[in-house]
């Protein structure tokens, strides 16, 4: 007999298409600052977890687009461990840019805006994926 197909949402489909997206780009980054000759000298041994982080969200990106449970799962905890890391991050660079008194550089601007984008984005998946449709359709597929 034939399995029925789950066909999943829209938002689900948004939601894994953004995560792969930032996964890749976050590597490609991650990358990027490794290879840099100024920044590779700064990487310490707990760095690893930031560059794993984004090859994390790229496995579970696309276990959300097959619609796996373990998929759901993991994003979130990930959102989660991400939300602790970056919150406080987040506050101690804006405290110490308005505690210099300095106009800070677009650099500086457009990381604590990707940071803070981050942040919210992340707050959508926890909330999302602990939805009861969405806990629901991921559940129907996994007994498909």
């Amino acid at each position: 007999m034939k399995k029925r197909e789950i066909k999943r949402t829209r938002n689900i489909t948004v939601f894994a298409v953004i995560t792969i997206t930032l996964a890749v780009v976050l590597t490609i980054l991650s990358i990027l600052m490794y290879l840099h000759p100024r920044t590779s000298k700064t990487y310490t041994g707990g760095d690893w977890f930031l560059r794993i982080l984004p090859i994390l969200y790229l496995v579970c990106g696309v276990g959300i687009l097959r619609l796996k449970n373990w998929a759901r799962r993991g994003i979130i905890i990930l959102a989660v461990v991400y939300l602790i890391l970056f919150i406080p991050a987040t506050g101690i660079i804006l405290y110490i840019m308005l505690k210099s008194h300095k106009i800070p550089s677009f650099v500086e601007l457009g990381i604590t805006s990707g940071i803070i984008l981050f942040i919210v984005y992340n707050g959508l998946i926890v909330w999302f994926f602990n939805q009861d449709p969405v806990k629901k359709q991921f559940q129907r597929a996994a007994k498909n």
